[in-house]
């Protein structure tokens, strides 16, 4: 029933997208509690905008909701954009949705949504560039919003990795492709560094930024019985659904889509070794969702046994609604 409502491109979908998102972040606005976090040891950007909200949670969780109603809608469009799933279809906006509202730590202002408003903006320029002319002004353009994700939330930064990795899926690993990648990623540190430097502060801000890394701490955390549920959930249809990315779907597609596949799954890739740099174990898998929800999309459209898509997606949202009135 889902998906078959949201695989469509209905001018109506819109407004269904925007209904459904209200009811799952219900709890979030009746809880506000604003982004209950201490300033220090924050990226710069994200720090502002908690000492911004800090006394107006609702007002935080309501700025919230619009950050991710617009990346559902910018995620929708570069789906449509690139023809990722062959015809027209609202699925990934929902999907995208459903994920960032499956844990109740994500339902408020944290630093990963905001991050991911300019990482889904790096990965749509990144798709398009593949058909564009001028492709060296796009590199440092990507990797600009990579930095700018990175400043408000540090982990984003390992995104820069990702950038080098597509431009040698487009034949562009180069001199020139590399300094322009380098050139856009290092313009926002470069005045955010001479900025510290003139205010006596670099010392300080390197030593709080380098302290927050700590690769074992992903073993060392203490994970309530919901998060690990939703953590071999999350496992399982990320497995099914690069699997059937990989194998299935685009041995067919022009070469075109083959490669914007390819930058797809090496997003999600980095997106996945980036735990080892997590500051915040509560909402650093928001990270995986924006290509996991185009990846679940084609494993849901593609599958044969309808009933069995329909299963696997009702199963999941009673998983989610079940956090949110149990957990």
């Amino acid at each position: 029933m889902l998906i078959r409502i949201f695989k469509q491109n209905a001018p109506v979908i819109p407004l269904l997208l925007l209904l459904a998102g209200l009811l799952l972040w219900t709890d979030g606005f009746l809880m506000a509690t604003g982004t209950g976090l201490a300033t220090e040891g924050l990226a710069p950007l994200y720090r502002l905008l908690v000492m911004a909200f800090e006394n107006t949670p609702l007002l935080s969780v309501m700025v919230a909701f619009v950050l991710l109603m617009l990346q559902v809608f910018l995620i929708n469009y570069m789906v449509q954009a690139n023809n990722l799933l062959g015809k027209p279809s609202w699925l990934p906006g929902f999907l995208y949705l459903l994920l960032m509202s499956s844990d109740p730590s994500l339902i408020s202002m944290h630093p990963v949504l905001v991050a991911n408003l300019f990482l889904i903006w790096a990965l749509a320029r990144t798709l398009t560039a593949y058909s564009e002319g001028d492709v060296m002004a796009e590199v440092f353009n990507v990797g600009f919003l990579i930095a700018l994700a990175g400043l408000f939330y540090y982990p984003a930064i390992v995104f820069f990795l990702w950038l080098l990795v597509v431009l040698g899926v487009y034949f562009l690993l180069s001199f020139r492709g590399l300094a322009a990648a380098l050139m856009g990623f290092l313009t926002p540190f470069f005045f955010l560094v001479t900025w510290y430097y003139l205010s006596d502060q670099l010392d300080l801000k390197i030593g709080q930024m380098t302290t927050r890394f700590d690769p074992f701490l992903l073993f060392e955390q203490p994970y309530e019985s919901f998060a690990v549920i939703m953590m071999l959930a999350l496992a399982l249809i990320s497995i099914l659904s690069f699997v059937k990315i990989n194998v299935g779907y685009v041995a067919d597609k022009p070469i075109r889509i083959r490669k914007r596949i390819r930058v797809l799954v090496y997003f999600f890739v980095v997106a996945l070794a980036s735990i080892l740099l997590a500051t915040r174990f509560d909402v650093h898998h928001g990270l995986l969702m924006p290509p996991l929800a185009i990846a679940w999309s084609v494993l849901l459209l593609e599958t044969k046994r309808k009933w069995m898509a329909d299963l696997m997606l009702y199963l999941f949202l009673a998983l989610v609604i079940a956090g949110k009135v149990f957990f």
